[in-house]
């Protein structure tokens, strides 16, 4: 009861940005920049902003912002670079001169079960390995070399979040493996860029 004086103010802020929103009083902009103002006005008088935790907010703002920013950004180059070399078309085209029922679709499909329990994110295919970004296990190498019979394998791993591999957006965002050398570089929510090459 007594530490409810700091969670109320912050459940009515909560309350006032989504109910400007969806009284329509406040457009999803506006809503948000009354409640950076709210939040720091209640982190003043709860004694709590400070320079140091004012510039780490921000950077941490920033560092977040720009993550997204590039995966849009690889997002829309891998869109337009798909379209320019028209593999989505020809795989629909093979798929469909296959003349399989949706139950026969289905049937050719198998999952695939690791050995942890993180969360997997996004996953790039080069040659026969198959790179996943998996959160709080890191990066897996996964050898795809017999996905026609249905098998895969684990090969390799580079883990960021050695600590545990629970089930939490924590680790690796997303991975890059298609450079020349062969490097691949690991983006990690907490730590930044990490640039790996695989053992021999």
């Amino acid at each position: 009861v007594q530490n409810s004086r700091f969670l109320i103010p912050v459940i009515c802020l909560i309350m006032v940005v989504i109910g400007s929103m969806y009284l329509g009083y406040a457009t999803a902009t506006e809503a948000a920049a009354f409640g950076v103002i709210g939040s720091m006005l209640l982190a003043t008088t709860q004694g709590s902003l400070t320079w140091g935790t004012f510039t780490e907010s921000l950077m941490g703002a920033v560092r977040t912002s720009a993550m997204i920013a590039l995966i849009l950004m690889g997002a829309a180059f891998l869109s337009l670079s798909m379209g320019f070399t028209g593999l989505p078309r020809a795989m629909a085209e093979l798929i469909e001169g296959y003349n399989l029922s949706p139950v026969a679709l289905i049937a050719v499909l198998f999952e695939y079960i690791a050995q942890n329990t993180s969360i997997d994110h996004n996953g790039y295919t080069v040659g026969d390995s198959y790179f996943l970004a998996s959160y709080r296990a890191g990066m897996r190498e996964i050898d795809i070399s017999n996905i026609g019979n249905q098998n895969m394998n684990e090969v390799g791993f580079f883990d960021t979040y050695p600590s545990n591999d629970n089930a939490a957006f924590n680790g690796v965002w997303n991975v890059y493996p298609y450079f020349a050398s062969k490097n691949i570089v690991i983006s990690d929510i907490e730590k930044g860029l990490f640039i790996v090459k695989k053992s021999e």
